[in-house]
């Protein structure tokens, strides 16, 4: 499990998507998957932040 404070692709940084890339990536290669979850900190607790999402 990989929780995400935050999650801002709307300025298209090639550095974030990158990094959200990855995540997909070690997750898949996991036997049984996994799961990130977003606007939740590492405490556990909901940062109530925005998701920014962009269309291609």
């Amino acid at each position: 499990m990989d929780l995400k404070a935050a999650l801002d692709l709307s300025q298209k940084s090639p550095a974030d998507i990158l990094h959200l890339v990855k995540d997909f990536v070690a997750m898949g290669n996991l036997p049984s998957g996994g799961h990130i979850v977003v606007r939740v900190d590492d405490a556990g607790a909901s940062t109530h932040q925005q998701v920014l999402l962009y269309r291609p």
